[in-house]
């Protein structure tokens, strides 16, 4: 059973764009969770830097719970829009200028194609 800090991964992407965004961030995702056990363990007093790092991991995790919510299948056209949308609106700074060009893409496609 998954803790409630672990991120919910899709069984399977609903496409490349999102394949993509998900493998961007869970790498930066294991990146962050490094640095912060490496803070904890030093002991030092950087708490500072654990704050910032807790807030991109909680941000991470939102990217990642998000496009679980988006792959999902079963999933009215405009319902899966709007999922995505929140996704383009909140993803993390990982997230490439050209992902975001797709992730836009896919969400135009979406609201011109007929359901």
């Amino acid at each position: 059973m998954k803790s409630p800090d672990e991120p919910c991964t899709p069984a399977r992407d609903l496409c490349p764009v999102l394949r993509g965004i998900r493998i961007r961030v869970e790498t930066r995702l294991a990146a962050v969770d490094g640095d912060i056990l490496v803070l904890t363990e030093a002991g030092t007093r950087a708490d500072e830097k654990l704050v910032t790092l807790q807030r991109e991991r909680a941000s991470l995790v939102e990217a990642l719970e998000l496009i679980a919510t988006a792959s999902e299948r079963n999933l009215e056209r405009e319902v899966r829009r709007r999922w995505l949308l929140t996704l383009l609106r909140h993803a993390p700074e990982c997230v490439t200028p050209k992902a975001l060009r797709r992730l836009r893409h896919l969400i135009e496609g979406l609201r011109e194609t007929p359901g």
